[in-house]
């Protein structure tokens, strides 16, 4: 997949066209996935590369009105290529592109810089100074630059639409499985593994580490099984979320992941590593011993691999 970021945009050469998609897509949900699909499908069909025009605006956005983000920018761009997308352009949510008019929006990035043969936007998308611009402003510059123009209607589960928020709010609550239900994947935890206090292989049962983002939104704190990639392999996997109680006073949130089927030396450490959630097993503990903990490990275990099973 071609990462192209808005300083870069001026400099991107394809000599064929792209059919686009634009939004925040954070979570890239089921109801996001039907327009990529679309996008891509849309691609496919007129031979153009399929092109997702997203934002890196957690800047712009205060911890009030947005506390946490399903995915960072990293994790977009991974889920992003799993998915299949060719370009994936990044444009900073900057007071220029804020105070950029909808037709000024059309004309630079879709007309001029990208060559857009084919937009596959939803319902309610709204863009441009003070959001004044939506499905209107793309059919009167349909009319002017002859791409095709496909709106869509939100997806909805349970008789209510698919969105961030109401994921946002399950995981919030506890409620994995039918935040993973509206994902269409299982929640992802993503990064570059760091090395940690080496406890867990005292223990016998090495771990990868994490330390998330603060603005990336994190589920309640406790152990979870889960699924792991490393080095394109995915290995069944358990997940302690917290600060490990038991073995260390540090109150920085960590995800820690012990790989049941992992069986290589290789140092995995500074390399990028994605746990998807699948499902929660207990609250984080602590243990009166190592000891104590250590035999819960080993049932924490047994009932990942009984949920992973299902």
């Amino acid at each position: 997949m071609i990462i192209v970021t808005g300083d870069e945009i001026e400099n991107y050469n394809n000599s064929g066209s792209v059919s686009v998609t634009i939004g925040k897509f954070d979570g890239i949900h089921l109801g996001h996935r039907a327009l990529i699909d679309e996008t891509i499908r849309c691609a496919k069909y007129s031979n153009m590369l399929s092109c997702v025009i997203t934002f890196n605006n957690t800047a712009d956005i205060s911890e009030e009105s947005n506390p946490c983000v399903l995915t960072t920018l990293k994790e977009k761009k991974y889920l992003l290529e799993q998915i299949g997308v060719d370009v994936m352009v990044v444009l900073e949510f900057t007071d220029l592109l804020k105070n950029m008019s909808p037709d000024d929006f059309i004309n630079f990035f879709l007309a001029d810089m990208l060559n857009t043969g084919a937009v596959t936007i939803g319902s309610d998308f709204r863009f441009g100074k003070d959001k004044k611009g939506g499905i209107e402003d793309f059919e009167k510059a349909q009319m002017v630059y002859g791409f095709d123009l496909t709106v869509m209607d939100k997806e909805k589960a349970d008789d209510l639409e698919i969105s961030s928020t109401r994921i946002r709010e399950l995981i919030k609550n506890g409620d994995l499985k039918k935040a993973n239900e509206l994902l269409g994947y299982d929640y992802l935890i993503a990064g570059i593994t760091e090395s940690g206090k080496r406890k867990g292989r005292k223990m016998g049962m090495p771990t990868i580490n994490l330390y998330p983002r603060k603005d990336k939104l994190i589920p309640p704190l406790g152990v979870y099984a889960s699924k792991a990639v490393i080095d394109g392999k995915v290995y069944n996997a358990v997940t302690n979320i917290g600060v490990c109680p038991t073995i260390t006073d540090n109150r920085e949130i960590s995800v820690e992941t012990h790989l049941l089927d992992y069986s290589s030396d290789k140092d995995i450490y500074g390399e990028f590593f994605a746990v998807h959630l699948h499902d929660f097993i207990r609250e984080e503990t602590k243990f009166d011993s190592v000891e104590a903990l250590s035999t819960q490990i080993e049932d924490d275990i047994k009932e990942a691999v009984k949920l992973l099973a299902q």
